[in-house]
Formats: C-alpha cells, sequence, structure tokens
C-alpha cells in the first residue's frame, strides 16, 4: 500500500474527510468491542499457534506514539503473542542509532535527513508503517503562534511581511520538519530563509519567548499549541497543515533484525494497525487515560489539544516524502533522493489492513 494520501474531491473539506475516517474507525472498534470473541479470533487467529516473541520498541512522549502504548494496554500485541518492551528514547537522531545497530526492534522516528542519509548509506532499517500524517482537521497539530496583539492587528497575517521577523525553531531548527513548515510559509510571501532571523529552544520557552518580545513567530507544534495559547497572550497564527497537507511526519521504522523476522513482523503490524483504529476514536475517556498516563499531560489538556492524524488504511504518503526529500536536497541535508523502494516495505501493513478488513 505504498501510495499517496490523495486529496479530497471537489465539494469535499479535508477536515470533513478525517471526520469521516474517524467516525469509520468508531464504528470498526465498536464492532470489535461488542463481540464476545478474543482479539485474535477477530483477526482470524482464534487459537494462535506462533512462538512468543519479545520486542523492543523505541519510543518518545508524543500523543502520537501513544498508538502503540494502546496496543500495549489493550492486549493487542499480547494477543499476536508479542511481549512489548518500550525503550524510551529522547530523540529522532538517537532513535535511529538504536535501530541501526539492532539494539531495538522498532522505532517512532520523525521525518529527518538522518533517516534517508542512514539508508543511503546502506542501512537495512525500512519504514513499516504509518504514524503521523499532517492533514487539513477542525483544528492544528502544527501552527505557526504569535502574539495575539500581533494576531488581532493583521501584523504578520500576509506572510511577506514576515521580513524581518524573529522565529523561533525547536532545536532541530532548519535541519527537520520546522525547516520545511517555515520555508514553505516564506514562499508565500515570495520571501526565504534569509529574510528572517531564526532562533533556536525548546518549545516549554517558547509562549515566553513570545510574551516578553524576544522573538515574533515560533513554530509549535502540539501540545504546545494548546499549552501555550490556554496561557494568554499568544495566539495561533497560521495553521500549518494547508501548506504541506498530506505529509507523512513520522512512522514506525524497523530494524534489520525485524524485517528479517517476517512472522514477528506481520503480527506487529496487525496489532499496530488495530491500535491505530482505536487511537483514531480521539478523545475518548479510555483513550484520554492511556495518553494523559503515556505522555504525563493532565487528562484536560489531552481532552483539549488538536490529536495528530494517523491513516487507518495504513498508507504512507510517498508522494510528500518526495516533496520532502526534494526539499532536504536542496537545502544540502541529504546526498540524494531515494526512490520508494529503497526505504519503504508496505507489505506487512498491506496484509495486516487485509486480515483486519476481512475479519469484519
Amino acid at each position: 500500500m505504498t501510495q499517496s494520501v490523495g486529496r479530497p474531491g471537489a465539494g469535499t473539506s479535508p477536515a470533513r474527510v478525517v471526520r469521516g475516517i474517524r467516525a469509520l474507525s468508531l464504528l470498526a472498534l465498536a464492532v470489535l468491542s461488542v463481540s464476545c470473541a478474543p482479539v485474535g479470533a477477530l483477526i482470524g487467529r482464534a487459537t494462535p499457534t506462533w512462538a512468543p516473541a519479545s520486542l523492543k520498541v523505541g519510543i518518545m512522549p508524543y500523543v502520537s506514539n501513544s498508538v502503540v502504548q494502546i496496543g500495549i494496554e489493550e492486549g493487542y500485541f499480547a494477543a499476536q503473542g508479542l511481549a512489548i518492551e518500550t525503550v524510551a528514547v529522547k530523540g529522532t537522531s538517537d532513535m535511529l542509532a538504536l535501530l541501526a545497530t539492532g539494539e531495538i526492534d522498532a522505532g517512532t522516528p520523525a521525518m529527518n535527513p538522518g533517516l534517508i542519509n542512514a539508508v543511503a548509506a546502506g542501512s537495512k532499517i525500512r519504514l513499516a508503517l504509518p504514524l503521523t500524517v499532517h492533514v487539513e482537521q477542525d483544528c492544528a497539530t502544527a501552527a505557526f503562534v504569535a502574539r495575539t496583539d500581533d494576531v488581532e492587528s493583521g501584523r504578520y497575517s500576509d506572510p511577506a511581511d514576515w521580513k524581518g521577523a524573529r522565529v523561533m525553531l525547536s532545536p532541530a531548527g532548519l535541519q527537520g520538519t520546522g525547516g520545511y513548515f517555515l520555508t514553505q510559509a516564506l514562499a508565500l510571501g515570495g520571501l526565504t530563509l534569509d529574510d528572517v532571523e531564526v532562533h533556536k529552544a525548546e518549545a516549554a520557552v517558547f509562549g515566553e519567548a513570545l510574551r516578553s518580545g524576544q522573538v515574533d513567530i515560533a513554530v509549535a507544534l502540539e501540545p504546545w499549541i494548546t499549552r501555550i495559547t490556554s496561557d494568554g497572550g499568544v495566539s495561533q497564527l497560521m495553521p500549518i497543515e494547508p501548506l504541506v497537507d498530506g505529509l507523512q511526519s513520522s512512522a514506525i521504522v524497523f530494524s534489520e533484525s525485524l524485517m528479517a523476522d517476517t512472522e514477528a513482523a506481520q503480527r506487529f503490524a496487525v496489532a499496530y494497525m488495530l491500535a491505530v483504529r482505536q487511537y483514531a476514536q480521539g478523545a475518548t475517556p479510555r483513550n484520554v487515560g492511556i495518553v494523559s498516563a503515556f505522555t504525563g499531560l493532565a487528562p484536560d489538556l489531552v481532552q483539549r489539544l488538536c490529536w495528530s492524524y494517523a491513516p487507518i488504511d495504513g498508507s504512507i504518503n510517498t508522494q510528500s516524502l518526495n516533496t520532502y526529500q526534494e526539499w532536504l536536497l536542496g537545502e544540502g541535508l541529504i546526498d540524494r533522493i531515494l526512490k520508494p523502494e529503497e526505504y519503504i516495505d508496505t507489505r506487512f501493513v498491506d496484509e495486516a489492513v487485509r486480515r483486519l478488513d476481512g475479519s469484519r
């Protein structure tokens, strides 16, 4: 299922499409929940014959990564004979290193230059399952934020007026999706990165930096969008999703050893896609409880924030990744553009979706 997530047809808003997908997911999980059969039976394996396996999965404390935790808490992995040990990882660079050495079997890295360069250099790690895709919803999971006074006055409503602005990004700065987001916005106003002053800091200080006048605009992701704007003095300036609609910004990546263990990889994919379908229900009481415990965020905040989108059909947006790689190449961050077949392998997710859809 290596394909592009196409835009909705004429007259259909992307947000409506996402709402429809979530409604279908809710219905699917409702069907599963009312059945008296065990999870294994629901996917065509009422009496598993496989040998139990233990897998280490690298995760980061993000809401999107809660999909894995949902799979653990709800017993989806256990029903597939998998004992999952989660390994807390600080960032994508560390995640890629652990995947490359086989110290973890799967991970949740963001799409950054390191992943592309690692595969180009011969690494056998592969994108196997979708995680986060930036699509337009009724809310924003990524946005430019600014002082409320500037937003209300329209000072930065036109990106052409961003010339000379001080823009704050995460520590990864311009070498990842933050730089990509900023570039796309500046292009709307005929500007480039040379036209703004870039500052780097942890997201936790974005709000204070804006309110104190140290910077003018920040590139924020959830849960920081909700946190910052709730504290007052800062508002959303521009949602980012319309600028990069369909961008596959993170994925589940398998190590070389897990790619070789096709049975375990397939079982992982089935359990994971069940978790994706539950996650797609959004802020249900059960999901809020799991996400809050996993991320350490207050349940009220988890309830209010905008949840990221993970495709329940298992699709990986290769077109968006090609476009993103073109930008990385232009910035000198990668040596060449990878073909989809070089770093993406969807045989496990394709089979998982086939089994799950066939069970209903």
